[in-house]
């Protein structure tokens, strides 16, 4: 029998465990949805989040519970146990992605492992982030993917694309304008961004966008960003997108 989809009174929560921290109401806060099928790490996560501007509206412990959840409760994003019990977490991510494609899922996960991470990235998942990482970084990719960045791990990008033969990039010549709008890309701007630095329709970057991805044959911003590090395009944290050109 599915068990009954459990909704979380954040304030009391926040209150029991942390009330000199109290989320003010000029904050805006990342409503969220835990997906885990171990008890401990709700209960783990809820305390680590409790008072801050993360709120965890619904928990699910498997794949068919966090269905029911995203159909239930309205959320930004999703927190998604790589493995899930009997479940796969990663499938799920995507079962999740095609019902609601606005949902950003940060995947979490106990293993440092390339393979999971590709698939993650396939499945459509805007982060991936080991389970021991501390609040504060949580909270950050949380509210930054919930802004709708699409944010992995530096190094872990990186492992990945050394794992990759950098024969795969032969052949592959950029304009000048690919190539500003690739490091766009790699600096974590939206389209809008990147429209509003070059000073460039929206429709005139999305065919940039489109024609890039062609020829790098990546399916998503992610996929194009690691491209970029094996064309020689640094990975940057730092949006380059509040200057213009």
């Amino acid at each position: 029998m599915q068990r009954e989809l459990r909704k979380t009174d954040h304030n009391d929560v926040r209150e029991k465990l942390n009330p000199e921290s109290p989320v003010t109401s000029a904050t805006k806060s990342t409503k969220v949805i835990v997906v885990d099928d171990h008890p401990l790490i709700r209960a783990g996560l809820r305390a680590m989040l409790a008072g801050s501007s993360i709120e965890i509206v619904a928990e699910a412990s498997s794949a068919s519970e966090a269905i029911a959840a995203i159909q239930s409760v309205h959320a930004e994003v999703v927190l998604m146990d790589v493995r899930l019990g009997q479940d796969d977490g990663i499938k799920t991510a995507q079962i999740i992605k095609n019902i609601s494609p606005e949902l950003a899922v940060l995947m979490l996960s106990s293993f440092e492992s390339d393979g999971y991470l590709r698939e993650a990235i396939r499945a459509g998942a805007s982060g991936y982030l080991l389970k021991g990482a501390n609040r504060s970084t949580l909270e950050d990719v949380i509210r930054r993917i919930g802004s709708g960045e699409s944010l992995f791990d530096e190094m872990a990008l990186l492992r990945i694309v050394r794992l990759r033969q950098d024969e795969s990039m032969v052949g592959v010549r950029l304009n000048a304008r690919e190539q500003q709008i690739l490091q766009l890309i790699c600096s974590g701007c939206t389209n809008t961004e990147i429209s509003d630095h070059l000073v460039l329709s929206q429709g005139t970057i999305k065919k940039n966008i489109q024609s890039l991805f062609s020829k790098l044959g990546v399916q998503n911003r992610t996929e194009a960003a690691m491209a970029g590090v094996r064309l020689g395009i640094e990975l940057s944290t730092n949006s380059e997108c509040s200057t213009r050109s």
